[in-house]
């Protein structure tokens, strides 16, 4: 009789085990995934075993900050603005300088999508006497390209106050809303000014 019952009962657990692997695969079809990961359009999507958990986001975000203080010195629009001109920034003028940002998440992927807003610069360290750094506000002053890759443009606060030569060292801080909450991201970098 105890023999009857085990039988039945490992029956039961397989049938079960069956059935949550079939519903599985019916999910991840629903998902329009295939075997190595990507969907039809080529991108990549989450595995079975994911889409079944939660998926939180854990582990730093990788925030890389490129500055490029010639920009002006091309002509960009964004430097025909409140008396900028079309030179590199330097002590004699208070020209924009561009600021390139990358970001991705703690598995390597771009973030993309976020707003202008989820942008800040923090600038304490100045060379003596130097006016401190803020983001430029124009319509063209914010760019987003995709692959995580973002720009934006600061100056000298107040308006009109003119570079100093040396060293401004400014903090960009990237708000990303996560399922977790939002995450800051903080990254350093340097602008010099030539004397």
């Amino acid at each position: 009789m105890e023999r009857k019952n085990t039988s039945r009962k490992v029956a039961t657990g397989l049938a079960s085990l069956l059935i949550v692997l079939w519903g599985g695969n019916a999910f991840a079809q629903q998902l329009d995934v295939d075997n190595d990961g990507m969907d039809k359009a080529g991108k990549t999507t989450i595995s079975t075993t994911e889409a079944l958990a939660v998926k939180v986001v854990s582990g730093p975000f990788d925030l890389t900050v490129k500055v490029d203080n010639t920009y002006c010195a091309t002509g960009g629009i964004q430097c025909t603005t409140t008396g900028h001109t079309a030179q590199e920034a330097g002590p004699t003028n208070h020209n924009p300088v561009r600021l390139g940002l990358q970001i991705l998440d703690p598995l390597g992927n771009p973030i993309d999508g976020l707003p202008s807003d989820a942008i800040s610069v923090f600038n304490p360290f100045v060379p003596a006497g130097g006016p401190s750094v803020t983001r430029l506000d124009c319509p063209s002053c914010f760019g987003a390209a995709g692959q995580g890759l973002y720009t934006i443009f600061v100056h000298p606060a107040p308006v009109n106050f003119n570079w100093k030569s040396g060293s401004y060292f400014v903090q960009t801080q990237v708000t990303v809303k996560t399922i977790e909450g939002p995450r800051v991201v903080r990254a350093l970098s340097e602008i010099e000014i030539p004397f």
